[in-house]
């Protein structure tokens, strides 16, 4: 599969105009024109054919050989016009149900950590830098028919030893270990209803999966709670909601107990999204609930759970479940973006130093700046975690405690994006309490993106 994913990489870098724009093509548009031309071409020398064909049966003359000729002409005209009838029936039934795009990230990044520590030896200041593949991802999706359709998305993303999905801290899921895999395959069935049905490997929408923001770094609300695994969604969605109820077979279950009596689809959640406004104003408001906390991908990561529950190092045991909520709310008003997610445990926890129930939260304003032909995108971020000295041993987002962060971005060529940024992470105790370590860093990061 990998080397299947490279011929098509280096396919797109070769020809990048030719899956431009997702599911219309330039150069298929070119070529389906061209076909359209020729078929107009052989018509009109059909007709020139048929007419003298016609001519010379009503006036009764013998056809000489040149006349017999023209005859023979128009029949391979006519084979001609349905081999490219053919050839264009079948592009144009291509650019009508296959679409192709991606993206693929390059980022570079220097980073000085201060970490500071009761215990003197382990205090110590670290600087890194580096230039990294941060990301490809390819997308194809299928009409297979009105009803029915097919996502499949191959992912690779580059993790340094250490670290996570942010650079300098942050969750780190096991399933992304720099290897390339499928992060995405489900089928999708609806109806004019707004009814839906999704089955397959995908994100449920417990944190606001739409909304991506305009930093480098995943929010510290998606590493808290952002699940992805195979499973059901059922929804109905209109013009201005969209509500479903996702199910599946978390983790846990899956890695700890295989066999067990306990390997079953338990995990379950529902979500409720609004949207509205006009061209001046527009806004999504949402809420979204899950079964427990422990079967979201990144928390389970980061929580130490890939290990023994219950073993060294980790404070929990099988029997911690924890049911969770997010709420979040974007705002557009002009060229000015608005967001704000939260998601937090419903009841404490228990293990470690003392009971707590963990949140995060992320707020992040952004505006659109035109300047020289250009637009600019600058925005500013604020994102807290109250999970921090509380437990003797981990910490569910890396110990990030709070992080601030300003950036630019702008399309400096067509589907080319350069985005520059900033960040001030502190960090909370991550060992015992009686030796607490903190520690604060400055994040410089420039990200070359281009999307197809």
């Amino acid at each position: 599969m990998k080397k299947l994913f490279v011929v098509l990489i280096a396919t797109i870098l070769v020809n990048p105009g030719l899956f431009a724009n997702n599911s219309e093509s330039q150069s298929l548009k070119d070529e389906i024109q061209l076909l359209k031309q020729k078929l107009m071409e052989l018509e009109q020398r059909m007709q020139v054919q048929a007419d003298e064909t016609d001519r010379l049966k009503v006036s009764n003359v013998t056809l000489t050989e040149n006349q017999a000729m023209a005859i023979d002409a128009a029949a391979a005209v006519e084979t001609d016009r349905r081999m490219y009838l053919n050839r264009l029936g079948a592009l144009q039934e291509i650019n009508d149900r296959v679409s192709i795009g991606g993206n693929i990230d390059i980022l570079g990044y220097s980073s000085d950590f201060n970490r500071r520590d009761t215990n003197p030896a382990a205090a110590r200041n670290e600087d890194t830098s580096d230039v990294i593949l941060d990301q490809v991802r390819l997308e194809l999706g299928i009409d297979v028919s009105e009803n029915v359709s097919a996502t499949i998305a191959l992912l690779y993303e580059d993790y340094q030893p250490g670290a996570g999905t942010n650079i300098g801290g942050g969750a780190v899921d096991t399933e992304r270990d720099g290897d390339l895999q499928v992060d995405e395959a489900y089928i999708t069935l609806n109806n004019d209803r707004g009814c839906y049905l999704i089955a397959g490997r995908q994100y449920f929408d417990f944190t606001n999966v739409g909304e991506a923001g305009n930093f480098i770094n995943d929010s510290l609300v998606r590493q808290f709670g952002e699940t992805r695994d195979s499973g059901i969604t059922i929804g109905h969605k209109t013009d201005t909601m969209d509500f479903n109820v996702f199910a599946f077979n978390g983790w846990r279950e899956e890695t700890q107990n295989r066999g067990g009596t306990d390997n079953k689809i338990d995990t379950w959640g529902a979500s409720l999204s609004l949207d509205g406004g006009d061209e001046e104003m527009s806004y999504n408001f949402g809420a979204s609930y899950i079964s427990n906390l422990f079967q979201a991908q990144n928390t389970a990561a980061v929580a130490g759970f890939d290990g023994a529950l219950g073993g060294a190092g980790n404070p929990y045991t099988d029997s911690d479940v924890n049911d969770a909520y997010s709420i979040h709310g974007v705002l557009s008003m002009g060229s000015i973006w608005l967001s704000a997610e939260y998601v937090a445990a419903l009841d404490d926890i228990n293990g470690g130093a003392k009971d707590r129930e963990p949140s995060a939260t992320t707020i992040e304003l952004a505006m659109a700046c035109p300047m020289n032909d250009h637009e600019y995108t600058v925005a500013l971020k604020w994102e807290t975690n109250n999970d921090q000295d509380t437990l003797d041993n981990t910490t569910l987002i890396n110990n990030l405690e709070e992080v601030w962060g300003v950036g630019i971005s702008s399309n400096i060529y067509e589907n080319t994006k350069l985005t520059l940024n900033y960040e001030n992470q502190s960090f909370g105790g991550r060992n015992t309490l009686a030796a607490a370590s903190t520690g604060h860093a400055n994040l410089y990061m420039a990200e070359l993106s281009i999307s197809f």
